[in-house]
């Protein structure tokens, strides 16, 4: 007796954002493992989008991520790598359920994806049963051509100076269910490169989620933590990428490992065991490393030993381990009301502290060498003599290493 065919997976997250509800789900562009959706489905993200266009994935590598998704998984969708039909047709026959189609930029493109993607009558799909897509099943072909028409998602990316002047026409096309934001590279082509903060993104931003919305839309965007997410939903974003598998990885994996390391900077003098021997660094008039074999807890200070304010020392390791993981806010925070955040900091600050500093900079869109003296005029304010110290002392012990790096830094920018 032959068993009855098992019905066609649906596509909770087309229903979900067609009642206008949140979806939040994920990219992956490395981990290509066939355990990955099953681990994704125990994180609650409720579609997982698998990049073709930059990762150089083949379309056998994305045959193998889709088989593994028939299981308890994300709703599996992949990002094609252009808008030619093969791309398209055969993500969805290794059984995506959705397609990110990158760089569109008008209706007639709009209306050729959407013909595409989609069986007769609806489209001009070319039929394939019995495979991936419909779980290899026999069946009924009319009624799997209107489920499969049904399920399909299609996430057109709105990505250029072009497809935004264009929007409203490729909104209205049937078949776009989502207009996707590609943040990135629309900031590229606005000529405000990665400022997602500039009045020309957010303007733009505003018009795709207003076209959306206009047509029954849903507009979509990445984000990469938990505080950009909220701007974006706050917006009107109703269909959020949450980061992806590299930044997950090594996101999770630095704060861990600086998290783990930090503690011994929360008591600067304390040796760490199985730690790498590091030779301190000297910021006397010569600026030549010292070789020192004895355990001594005093900076050399005017011919004269001094017992560093192990306060302040450990304040200024937290502001410069903010500076290193890069957080503006906590670090604006701790030099305003001099609130200890000993859990961001860093350790090993025997690098090229300089090279930090002026990253820093950067992004904060200070002229070279403004953070520098923010920091040496905390510290001004707080403690002169810890000033003074930093900027004559020699760090004797290996464990003391990082307070030297310190020193070097801030005898070399008061000079």
């Amino acid at each position: 007796m032959r068993r009855l065919p098992v019905p066609l997976r649906e596509n909770p997250v087309k229903a979900a954002i067609k009642a206008g509800k949140l979806s939040v789900g994920t990219m992956v562009f490395e981990t290509f493992s066939h355990g990955l959706p099953r681990v994704l489905a125990t994180t609650g993200a409720e579609f997982a989008i698998y990049d073709m266009e930059h990762s150089g994935a083949s379309l056998e590598t994305i045959r193998a991520m889709m088989a593994a998704s028939r299981g308890p998984s994300p709703v599996p969708m992949v990002r094609v790598p252009a808008t030619e039909y093969h791309f398209m047709a055969g993500a969805l026959d290794a059984g995506a359920l959705g397609l990110m189609i990158p760089m569109v930029e008008s209706r007639q493109q709009a209306e050729r994806i959407a013909e595409a993607t989609k069986y007769p009558p609806v489209g001009r799909r070319g039929a394939a049963f019995g495979f991936a897509h419909d779980d290899y099943e026999r069946g009924d072909v009319a009624a799997k051509v209107l489920a499969l028409n049904e399920r399909t998602m299609i996430l057109a990316q709105i990505e250029s100076e072009r497809g935004l002047a264009n929007v409203d026409e490729i909104a209205a096309v049937d078949g776009i269910d989502v207009l996707w934001v590609g943040h990135f590279d629309l900031t590229n082509f606005l000529g405000i490169p990665a400022q997602f903060d500039n009045p020309i993104f957010l303007r733009a931003i505003d018009r795709v989620i207003e076209v959306a919305n206009k047509h029954g839309k849903t507009a979509g965007i990445n984000a990469d933590d938990v505080a950009t997410c909220a701007k974006w939903i706050d917006r009107g974003f109703r269909m959020i990428a949450y980061s992806s598998d590299l930044r997950l990885i090594a996101n999770g994996l630095s704060d861990g490992v600086a998290r783990t390391r930090a503690h011994r900077a929360t008591v600067v003098g304390v040796p760490v065991s199985n730690s790498v021997a590091r030779p301190p660094i000297s910021v006397s008039q010569s600026r030549t490393p010292q070789d020192s074999t004895g355990p001594q807890s005093a900076m050399a200070f005017r011919g004269r030993a001094v017992d560093p304010p192990s306060s302040k020392i450990s304040q200024i390791l937290d502001v410069l381990g903010l500076v290193r993981q890069a957080k503006p806010d906590s670090l604006l925070t701790v030099k305003s009301s001099r609130v200890k955040a000993t859990d961001h900091v860093a350790t090993r600050l025997n690098i090229r502290v300089q090279t930090v500093l002026d990253k820093y900079d950067r992004q904060l869109g200070l002229e070279a060498g403004q953070f520098d003296q923010l920091v040496l005029d905390w510290i001004a304010e707080s403690d002169t003599g810890l000033r003074d110290a930093l900027d004559a002392g020699v760090a004797s012990t290996r464990r003391d290493a990082d307070l030297a790096a310190i020193a070097h830094f801030f005898s070399r920018s008061a000079g």
